[in-house]
């Protein structure tokens, strides 16, 4: 038997030692994942010690995250907009800041009797699942090209069991006529922006999710543009569209969008960074 203080507090400093931020957060929430025992059950249930078995699982966990896997992949899910999403290796990890799309998209569609709603890059499908959750009245579409990813977007839609959702395995580059998609109301998306030459520059946790996810190529820029091109015309006149973004990009977002749109905006997120833009489509 191993005494889980003395585990906790190796574990803390292990992570620590490699770099990782909130290292005591982490080995906690890792330790829960691995032996289902709480704060509050080892304190009021005076729980002192885990088996040899299980203590070596959760320093095998510890040993991973501190060479880089993400928290996200080890615990299996993560929350988003307080919604647990099955999340591992092959999909981007939901965001908090991405949060601010959901928080934009319903703000425009109050009042909509149908709304239809197309998440571009879907990944997890935590933007148009809990769209889709919390507004039983929308057509939300999702569309995820990478296989992996999309596995774990009908993992999420199951346990959701949403009538209101269409899952589409496939390319934004295709356009929406590809999908026989007509007539949106809005356009969402956290697509890949990160310039190529600065994936290998990444964080290593960052690093550790897929590709194809992150890289936006050569300027980050390539989504966007494939959005403007590919998918504007299918918003209806005064529809909107919403994309996250990286800190120095809205100014070429607005650019890039500002041939057949208005109201073009820049959303700052929590710590005060553009994260978001958000514009009105006009028409050709």
């Amino acid at each position: 038997m191993r005494r889980i203080n003395q585990l906790l507090t190796q574990a803390a400093a292990a992570l620590e030692n490699a770099g990782v931020e909130n290292a005591g957060y982490d080995a906690r929430l890792i330790f829960e994942h691995i032996s289902g025992i709480t704060k509050k059950a080892q304190i009021t249930e005076r729980i002192e010690c885990l088996s040899d078995e299980t203590a070596g699982e959760f320093e095998k966990l510890i040993s991973e995250r501190a060479g880089g896997r993400p928290l996200q992949y080890i615990l299996g899910e993560w929350y988003f907009c307080d919604i647990p999403f099955s999340v591992g290796e092959g999909v981007l990890c939901p965001r908090p800041e991405t949060e601010m799309l959901v928080d934009e998209v319903n703000e425009y569609i109050r009042g909509l009797e149908k709304p239809v709603i197309a998440d571009l890059c879907a990944g997890t499908g935590c933007i148009g699942l809990t769209l889709a959750l919390h507004n039983k009245n929308a057509e939300v579409i999702l569309i995820e090209k990478s296989p992996e990813a999309f596995s774990y977007l009908e993992k999420n839609a199951a346990k959701l069991n949403l009538p209101n959702v269409r899952l589409v395995c496939g390319g934004i580059e295709q356009g929406a006529a590809h999908f026989g998609i007509d007539t949106l109301d809005v356009i969402v998306s956290n697509p890949p922006y990160i310039a190529s030459a600065e994936i290998p520059f990444l964080q290593k946790e960052v690093g550790r999710e897929p590709v194809t996810a992150l890289d936006g190529g050569k300027d980050g820029l390539e989504f966007y543009r494939i959005i403007n091109e590919k998918w504007l015309s299918s918003l209806c006149i005064g529809g909107l569209i919403a994309l996250e973004c990286g800190e120095d990009q809205p100014d070429e977002i607005k650019k890039i969008l500002s041939g057949a749109c208005s109201d073009i905006m820049t959303h700052k997120d929590f710590n005060n960074l553009p994260r978001t833009v958000t514009a009105v489509y006009r028409g050709d």
